[in-house]
């Protein structure tokens, strides 16, 4: 099946025989639209291929991409590439790696290296009142700091923190269920707000939850460095040093979400 997303005046297909993998990229990008498959228009390097070979490995062709990868690598890069085709960084957009929730009207970003926690503190706090989810792994910004918020499925390596409310809809990968989809109501998706805190992740049993605020310097380094945008676009340091300039930037520790996690919603407020 081929679904194609216009936007940007740019026009994006996947084509995709995984049904699973398709539902996640719908529930993504509301805007895509299912088309005949049969149609060889506009076929060209905005075609991403995505076969699935069995065994969670999945085949993705895209211009000279062509590797063999897992569920949540081949989401990263179909994600990432939608972004970019649509016009993203040309339009000035960066990305950075970490989760978005937005509370009483204020974002407040996750960044980390992979399995530092982030998704679970995403997903946590969302189940919150005044809690509203954003995104989660790739933070879409703009030049004037705002986020972007997308429907992106979070994925949690540890079922133990799934809480499978109404209206939240969890989908199965590798036997368990890891994929959780927010409904449209707990996503705010019409108006743009600023990055007010920035949180660089840490998760560490062994010590005392902390939260400890960084000069620019150190701010402008941890976000630069967890930044997905390409080094080919000019702005990437600009936005980096003003988001290290106008927002909160801290370093978090903290041990288990059931244990710490009102500790950061009280600092948070």
């Amino acid at each position: 099946m081929k679904i194609g997303y216009w936007g940007s005046g740019q026009v994006c297909f996947l084509d995709c025989v995984d049904h699973t993998f398709l539902k996640m990229i719908l529930n993504l990008f509301q805007g895509f639209e299912v088309m005949d498959s049969s149609d060889k228009d506009n076929l060209n390097d905005n075609v991403i291929r995505i076969i699935y070979i069995g065994e969670d490995k999945y085949h993705i062709c895209h211009g000279i991409f062509d590797e063999v990868c897992t569920m949540q690598q081949a989401l990263g890069y179909t994600v990432k590439t939608l972004l970019e085709v649509l016009g993203q960084e040309k339009n000035g957009k960066c990305f950075l790696h970490g989760g978005c929730v937005q509370y009483n009207g204020k974002n407040n970003c996750f960044l980390g290296k992979t399995k530092s926690g982030k998704s679970t503190l995403t997903y946590s706090l969302c189940q919150i009142p005044n809690c509203r989810y954003v995104t989660d792994d790739l933070i879409c910004i703009d030049e004037t700091l705002k986020c972007i918020p997308f429907m992106k499925p979070i994925f949690l390596r540890e079922c133990k923190y799934i809480d499978k409310r109404d209206g939240i809809t969890v989908i199965q990968y590798q036997n368990e269920f890891r994929y959780c989809v927010f409904p449209e109501f707990m996503v705010n998706k019409n108006e743009l707000f600023n990055i007010e805190n920035i949180f660089l992740v840490e998760r560490n049993p062994m010590k005392d939850f902390s939260v400890e605020k960084l000069s620019i310097s150190a701010a402008f380094i941890n976000i630069w460095q967890n930044m997905h945008t390409s080094n080919l676009i000019v702005n990437k340091r600009n936005i980096a040093l003003k988001l290290a300039k106008n927002t909160n930037v801290f370093k978090l520790n903290y041990r288990d979400v059931s244990s710490d996690l009102m500790l950061l919603l009280d600092f948070i407020n």
